[in-house]
């Protein structure tokens, strides 16, 4: 019995790999563009040191710290550091390395995700944003739980900025919201 079995998978893989592959042509389609599509907004610039130790001081800590991780679009994962997922992101792009959102909806989410290497861990996590929109809030939660709200300053672009203390050694996840028409650059985190 298990001779004729061998036999039968033995034919069955001569006959699949002598079956000649299928050719195909296809012809390109030109898509007319009425208008140049709008760039996006330009990255905020990035936080200076005297700007990160006024961040500091006002939460009682000392720095400047290390970099910890830089995760951006094209550099979205470091193994045993931390990695971003991109929930309903209507653009995610490593060429221009951003990822854009067009509507407003929980599903519609930035996922940071920081693994610390046990308790007591502190990190000053920086996100890099843009809004078309003002006073629109950027929200940030930790599961359901809605930690903080950063009002838009619209499209001069800006920083949503928190401190992360670990209890553990696993993956620390949070979640960001905006309105329509918002982009994410970098998430910048800094081990102090």
């Amino acid at each position: 019995m298990r001779l004729v079995i061998s036999i039968l998978t033995f034919a069955t893989f001569v006959m699949a790999a002598s079956a000649q592959p299928l050719v195909f042509k296809s012809v390109g389609a030109r898509t007319p563009q009425t208008s140049a599509p709008k760039p996006p907004p330009p990255p905020p610039p990035g936080l200076s040191a005297a700007a990160k130790a006024q961040l500091l001081k006002s939460l009682n800590l000392t720095g400047p710290g290390s970099l910890y991780v830089k995760l951006t679009v094209r550099d979205n994962y470091v193994a045993s550091r931390g990695h971003l997922e991109f929930g309903n992101a209507s653009l995610v792009s490593s060429g221009v390395n951003l990822a854009a959102w067009e509507n407003p909806n929980a599903a519609n989410a930035l996922t940071i995700l920081v693994k610390g290497n046990g308790p007591g861990q502190r990190f000053l996590i920086d996100c890099a944003v843009n809004s078309n929109q003002e006073k629109i809030p950027f929200k940030l939660r930790q599961g359901n739980k809605l930690l903080q709200s950063f009002e838009s300053n619209g499209s001069a672009g800006q920083h949503l900025v928190f401190l992360l203390e670990t209890t553990d050694d696993l993956l620390n996840e949070f979640t960001i919201t905006g309105a329509a028409n918002w982009y994410f650059y970098s998430c910048e985190i800094t081990r102090l």
